[in-house]
């Protein structure tokens, strides 16, 4: 069995570790009614969007509110955000990833978003969804059809339009009327004034509201018509402006608009005089880098601005402190975390930026500039992805993830002809590691049929990249041609480290077809490649390709080599990823070779790696393969609580078993030494548990592999007792004297924490121990193949 040092408790993430609600920055003022009534119609109602224009407060109002509605639904939230989403086709995978949902072959993402959901009493809150309203509303319906339980909270601009679905205009917040002031100690039940004061007092300590200022204050409020944005930014300007020239600005600002658009709704004009009032009031560095910072999409960091946005002959002096005074001013907002310092427009905010940027006619070489940077990134991280330090760089990858897919999206037409292919060959391995693997495939197949008759490295990169995805896809047809015609490419160009991973890629392809003979010739030949130009990775996750299919050859000793080479390359170059994913391999073989206590050793150890990976599709074949080995060596209780576990994680992922004979052996082994009942009450227990508990279990102490930690003679013991017999009979039956049942019953009842007989057998019947006592561990082996 496994070394003590494998026993540790193995951080799989849980099985819901979903979005939560942003946190806010600042506290909510006022909006008691407004959460009194939404907590109402969430409860009563399945699709409630909150409708109003930008600015109005709709993600604020919803964040507020969430949770505890969740809680009150005896469920738990999920955040969707989509304002930096320009696709439709990517919704889905939007939730998919908050919901923490990774695609999988042969499955519709809808399905798995579905199963993931269930029953549970889950609100999933979908943020901006003005511009995908379609795509928005065709997967609410999906969502609500096929999932009971669920209820889905929107925010957008305007209706979504699904069926039943309660539209609730998010109202402004109270306001004085100016015309008839009221005291001023009564100003401040004014929800408006009570934000006014508050983000004032924020940037300028003791501001408060008093008679001297009363009138202004007021007047700024009904000017702005309670919208919370347009408040706080105006709050903004207190450092600088008093009150009384605040109002006056803004009075100049609005008849300028009222000229201009009048056709707008009073809302819309309030937010536009105050973005148009507020950027006017910028320096002219400051308006600059306001309108290029919203080029950025999902945040950005300062290198990025520097990069970005500062003029290209005069490089970026000054950017820190002209992005600082737009963070005073409320124009960009900044978010720390581990990572750093990252920053972010509003959304509301970003698209007012833009069309500055378009009008000053920078849009183009802007654009051009935020390509070359995320190309850059994208090609600096992809040679780091597959060392040891991949944690970090995926990280940084996915933080930029809705960067890359704007450059994406604007491919040729903005940023040059080869930045779409250049950023998507980049990238094949952060969507293959983080499971994008269907949107990775779109982009780079449509890289891909832009090249269709270049014979460049680039097209090899995409057509390599495209075929490996397909193939995680199970979409053997659209898999098979661009894997062929890569591997033709590099052997064109000569590059030796590129065909060694396209010839392994195809190595898997035939591999899932049942073509073992080609698979293997095709991982052999990976496998010389990678040795002659001494690339460490790719030489390690070759061996164990080409061990994997020795062993579906049936070649043990080849492919266990093989296996055992690619472990000892994994280790020496300190790569945890692959390490588990050879270990993994190496189980397998050394399963089907009945050297059982070597292969719980080398799957324990890929399950103790995996713990900070969050992996979760790599834990269950470890899982899977490691509950094969425990029944094989008479731990049938667990095995069949593992399998358990296991069939609803796999329920949940749309997953199918991977070894099915293995598997299926497995099974037989723990019912036929725990018996039809118990098998079925460990089976159904084991389905509880999540994949995290279900490592842990795998992972603990022989003696979790019996009911309550017993002894086998103390479940012998307590079988006989509840299938009726006496201490007497018990003693006859297992030739003891009744002084050494009695001193069995007494460590049962100690063990298990009850003070009866009818307790014991309580705990016998739930645990199907009430038939014929379990097998010993001797009784059967996993036999050898």
């Amino acid at each position: 069995m496994a070394s003590q040092r494998h026993r540790l408790p193995v951080r799989v993430v849980p099985a819901a570790p979903w979005r939560s609600p942003p946190l806010p920055l600042t506290s909510l003022v006022g909006r008691e009614r407004e959460m009194a009534r939404l907590r109402v119609l969430i409860g009563g109602h399945r699709l409630v969007t909150l409708t109003g224009p930008g600015g109005c407060g709709k993600t604020r109002l919803a964040a507020a509110v969430a949770g505890s509605v969740a809680e009150g639904l005896g469920g738990s939230v999920c955040w969707v955000e989509l304002a930096t989403l320009a696709d439709p086709a990517l919704v889905p995978q939007a939730v998919a990833r908050a919901l923490d949902v990774r695609e999988q072959p042969g499955q519709q993402l809808e399905q798995l978003l579905c199963r993931r959901l269930g029953s549970a009493g889950v609100l999933l809150v979908l943020d901006n969804c003005e511009h995908l309203a379609e795509a928005c509303a065709v997967l609410a319906a999906e969502l609500l059809a096929r999932c009971a339980a669920l209820r889905i909270v929107a925010t957008s601009r305007a209706p979504l339009g699904v069926t039943g679905e309660v539209v609730w205009p998010v109202p402004p917040l109270a306001v004085p009327d100016p015309g008839n002031l009221p005291p001023t100690p009564s100003l401040l039940r004014y929800e408006a004034v009570r934000l006014l004061a508050d983000r004032a007092a924020a940037v300028e300590p003791g501001f408060t509201v008093d008679a001297g200022n009363a009138l202004a204050v007021a007047q700024v409020c009904y000017r702005l018509d309670g919208m919370p944005l347009a408040i706080e930014l105006a709050a903004a300007r207190i450092r600088v402006l008093t009150v009384e020239e605040i109002a006056a600005r803004l009075e100049e600002s609005f008849a300028v608009l009222a000229g201009r658009s009048r056709t707008a709704l009073p809302q819309q004009r309030t937010l536009r005089a105050t973005m148009d009032w507020s950027h006017d009031l910028l320096t002219d560095a400051e308006r600059i880098l306001f309108r290029r910072l919203s080029v950025f999409a999902g945040g950005f960091t300062l290198e990025a601005a520097e990069a970005v946005c500062a003029d290209p002959d005069a490089g970026h002096p000054g950017v820190l402190d002209v992005l600082t005074s737009l963070v005073d001013k409320s124009l960009v907002e900044v978010v720390k975390g581990p990572g750093g310092a990252r920053y972010r427009l509003l959304e509301t905010v970003r698209q007012y930026g833009l069309e500055k940027l378009c009008d000053a006619g920078e849009e183009p070489g802007v654009r051009r500039r935020h390509a070359r940077f995320f190309l850059d990134l994208a090609e600096r991280a992809e040679p780091q992805i597959n060392t040891r330090d991949r944690g970090r760089w995926l990280h940084r990858l996915e933080a930029e993830h809705d960067n890359f897919r704007a450059v994406l999206a604007a491919g040729g037409r903005d940023a040059g002809d080869d930045i779409r292919a250049r950023v998507a060959g980049a990238l094949v391995w952060f969507w293959w590691w983080r499971g994008y693997a269907a949107e990775g495939r779109r982009w780079l197949q449509l890289a891909a049929d832009e090249r269709a008759d270049d014979r460049s490295a680039v097209t090899a990169k995409v057509l390599s990249g495209a075929g490996l995805l397909g193939w995680t896809r199970d979409d053997h047809g659209g898999a098979l041609q661009p894997l062929q015609r890569s591997v033709r490419l590099w052997q064109e160009l000569g590059e030796q480290v590129q065909l060694g991973h396209a010839l392994r890629f195809l190595s898997a392809h035939h591999e899932r077809r049942g073509e073992l003979d080609l698979a293997r010739g095709l991982a052999e030949d990976s496998v010389n490649l990678f040795r002659s130009v001494s690339d460490r990775f790719g030489l390690a996750m070759s061996l164990a390709r080409l061990g994997v299919t020795a062993i579906g050859q049936l070649d043990y000793p080849a492919g266990q080599a093989a296996l055992d080479e690619s472990t000892r390359i994994c280790r020496e170059i300190g790569d945890s990823l692959a390490l588990a994913i050879a270990l993994r391999h190496r189980g397998i073989g050394q399963l089907r070779r009945g050297e059982l206590a070597p292969a719980a050793a080398s799957l324990s150890e890929a399950l103790v790696l995996l713990r900070d990976q969050q992996d979760r599709l790599l834990t269950v074949q470890c899982l899977e393969t490691l509950a094969a080995v425990l029944a094989g060596s008479g731990g049938h209780f667990r095995a069949a609580r593992i399998f358990g576990a296991l069939q609803a994680q796999r329920e949940a992922l749309g997953l199918s078993v991977i070894y099915r004979e293995d598997h299926d052996r497995a099974v037989a082994i723990a019912r036929a030494g725990l018996g039809p009942r118990a098998f079925g009450a460990a089976w159904a227990a084991g389905r509880a548990l999540t994949l995290e508990e279900a490592a842990e279990l795998a992972l603990a102490p022989s003696a979790a592999d019996r009911p309550g930690g017993l002894t086998e003679r103390e479940l012998e013991v307590l079988a006989l007792v509840a299938g009726g017999l006496t201490n007497e009979q018990v003693a006859a039956r297992l030739f003891l004297s009744a002084r050494t049942v009695n001193w069995h019953l007494t460590a049962v009842y100690r063990k298990l924490a009850v003070r009866s007989r009818a307790d014991a057998v309580r705990f016998a019947v739930e645990h199907g121990l009430d038939q014929t006592p379990p097998a010993t561990a001797a009784d059967d082996r996993y036999p050898h193949r």
